[in-house]
């Protein structure tokens, strides 16, 4: 068995606001998913959070990462990003759009370590 090869595969750049539900439902759909184990917000990281997905074998982690690397997960936004009621009407008036919620990329590599 080669020794680079691994179970698990390293997820990058997660915004802390993209939730657990999110990522697990790209996850489950790669064949031999097991596990999916995220950090806090990290400040060194800009906020974002890091994780790590469990495999049944190196075959599946290394098919889940050509298939979702580069993988976009929009995060949930914020109350504040919400538009109210009353803004909604405001809005419709005005012909203003939302803001635009951020995209983040979840790249996905090999855990080698």
């Amino acid at each position: 068995e080669d020794a680079s090869a691994s179970k698990s595969i390293f997820i990058r750049n997660l915004p802390a606001r993209a939730t657990r539900g999110q990522l697990l439902s790209v996850l489950m759909k790669v064949e031999g998913f097991k596990k999916l184990v995220l950090s806090e917000a990290l400040r060194t990281k800009g906020w974002n959070r890091i994780g790590w997905a469990s495999f049944e074998s190196d075959t599946a982690a290394q098919a889940a990462v050509k298939e979702l690397d580069g993988t976009n997960v929009t995060p949930l936004p914020t109350n504040s990003e919400v538009p109210s009621s009353a803004d909604k009407r405001n809005s419709s008036k005005s012909e203003e759009s939302a803001p635009k919620s951020e995209k983040a990329d979840a790249a996905m590599e090999t855990d080698e370590g």
